[in-house]
């Protein structure tokens, strides 16, 4: 069919097998086929408004479903980290790296591409260069006396590398998905580390803010201390 020929009615069969079975892709494929219909007018080869505009008058209304990330209950985290630390399957230094991650609430990739210049042991903070941040800026992480005693133990087992926590290599971080292979050795149910910490600390905190406790305004000085977007 040309691409002048294309009308909503056409649009419309394309969608409506996929349209609740698969909503997300079919809301991808209505987007790019949009795309390509703008493309299409903008260089003259049809005429006439983009026939993806209103084909969704023709189709159902999808259902909107929250689908919330496993985690690890956070009553559960204690025990989870003495098995972690008494684990024989994993080197130590992914060992602490895990449990550094829980401690300060981070993300994965902020924890392994970590480097010694980002630590100030004096006064027990760690600064994240915007670079490194998914929000695009400066995070400062206070360090807890346990993270001192992880860093001091990490640095013992690697004098020279530039990172906290070196990979095989002296001069390279571990891959993205050392935690993950550790979570399933250790036949933990949950999918990615990220989930772990970040929603371990986030329950962890609700219930330490007293009379405020999983308010608007407890929720927000978390998600602040994370660096996650405030979505409230």
């Amino acid at each position: 069919m040309r691409v002048d020929q294309i009308q909503t009615p056409d649009i419309l069969k394309v969608l409506s097998p996929i349209w609740l079975s698969k909503a997300e892709t079919a809301r991808r494929v209505r987007q790019r086929i949009g795309t390509v219909l703008d493309w299409a007018g903008s260089a003259g080869y049809r005429r006439g408004e983009n026939p993806t505009s209103g084909v969704t008058k023709g189709l159902p209304k999808q259902q909107k479903t929250k689908k919330h990330h496993a985690a690890l209950p956070y009553a559960d985290v204690p025990a989870f980290v003495a098995r972690l630390r008494s684990s024989t399957n994993d080197g130590q230094i992914a060992r602490l790296a895990f449990e550094f991650l829980i401690l300060t609430a981070s993300r994965t990739g902020e924890v392994l591409e970590a480097s010694w210049k980002e630590i100030d042991l004096e006064n027990a903070l760690w600064t994240v260069p915007a670079e490194r941040m998914k929000a695009k800026l400066a995070h400062r992480v206070p360090l807890s006396n346990r993270c001192i005693e992880i860093l001091k133990q990490a640095r013992q087992l690697d004098v020279a590398s530039p990172y906290l926590f070196p990979g095989t290599a002296s001069d390279r971080p571990f891959s993205n998905a050392v935690f993950l292979s550790m979570l399933k050795r250790m036949e933990v149910a949950c999918i990615t580390t990220t989930e772990i910490t970040a929603f371990y600390f986030y329950g962890v905190a609700c219930r330490m803010t007293g009379p405020f406790r999983c308010s608007k305004q407890s929720k927000q000085a978390i998600m602040e201390t994370t660096s996650h977007s405030i979505l409230l």
